[in-house]
């Protein structure tokens, strides 16, 4: 079972224009690989451009001397749909914060916003709401300890 997310950017207009991320969508894979590699805004639309995501890895582009496909991909790069799987490109569009679970089965969603930080929320609680996307929250909690 997978843990969906959409990743997105905040727009001039104060909404949100992004893509879905099929798996390791909580804030330790997810949240953590956007903080450490996607912290300008360049780096965030080419992560947009690449339409919707199997998996988020460190790198966009992969190493062209070696293979990479859905079935066989470069361990540190992103798993694009439309790239690696040969799928119809789903490019970023408008998403909700109150219709991205419903819509995209979606339980975490992830903002770049205007100022350069990352916001995220937790789509399965009762009133998910965004809130600043933090190293506290990307750390791996045992639940046993």
């Amino acid at each position: 079972m997978s843990t969906r997310s959409v990743i997105c950017k905040e727009t001039l207009n104060k909404t949100y224009v992004g893509i879905y991320c099929h798996s390791d969508g909580y804030p330790q894979w997810v949240g953590k690989t956007l903080l450490d590699h996607y912290s300008d805004r360049d780096r965030v639309e080419k992560l947009l451009h690449l339409g919707d995501l199997s998996c988020l890895e460190e790198k966009i582009e992969p190493d062209t001397d070696r293979i990479h496909n859905f079935d066989n991909p470069q361990g540190d790069v992103c798993v694009a749909y439309h790239r690696d799987r040969g799928e119809e490109l789903r490019q970023a569009r408008p998403i909700k914060l109150d219709k991205a679970r419903e819509v995209y089965w979606a339980e975490f969603m992830y903002v770049y916003m205007l100022d350069g930080t990352w916001y995220f929320a937790d789509l399965c609680s009762d009133n998910p709401i965004l809130i600043p996307l933090t190293r506290n929250y990307t750390e791996y909690e045992d639940e046993d300890e």
